[in-house]
């Protein structure tokens, strides 16, 4: 699993990625469809902006809140279309839940720091590889 503490500056080929400045409670990736966007079984539908935050009134795995991922692999059992899926680093500030499995983290209040390109996805996805073996 990739470290992805406050600590860490995240780099690609030695580029490094924007992240907020704030001192999140955890960092991720969250998937969007094409207009970045979420369509959540349950609650409304966001339309997000990187760069912007986003606040709800509390954080229920998969009830209410944003939903992201601590890997970046995890995302796609979420969003199955990866060549039309959006990926972006994500920030949580407010309460953090996690679901059983660990696969994936709830926030009430999320900063979307920067979308990812798709060489960047493969970056990230080779790395956890990496760290896995």
């Amino acid at each position: 699993m990739i470290d992805l503490s406050e600590s860490t500056l995240w780099t690609i080929n030695g580029d490094p990625l924007r992240v907020c400045a704030k001192m999140p409670k955890a960092r991720g990736f969250k998937a969007f469809l094409p207009d970045l966007s979420c369509r959540p079984e349950r609650g409304p539908v966001y339309f997000y902006e990187v760069g912007k935050d986003y606040w709800e009134a509390k954080a229920v795995v998969c009830c209410s809140g944003f939903h992201f991922c601590p890997c970046l692999s995890s995302v796609f059992q979420w969003y199955h279309a990866a060549f039309t899926t959006r990926v972006c680093i994500v920030s949580a500030y407010g309460e953090v839940r996690v679901s059983d499995d660990e696969s994936k983290f709830c926030t009430n209040g999320i900063h979307i720091d920067n979308e990812l390109t798709p060489s960047e996805i493969l970056s990230f996805l080779e790395e956890e590889l990496r760290t896995r073996s």
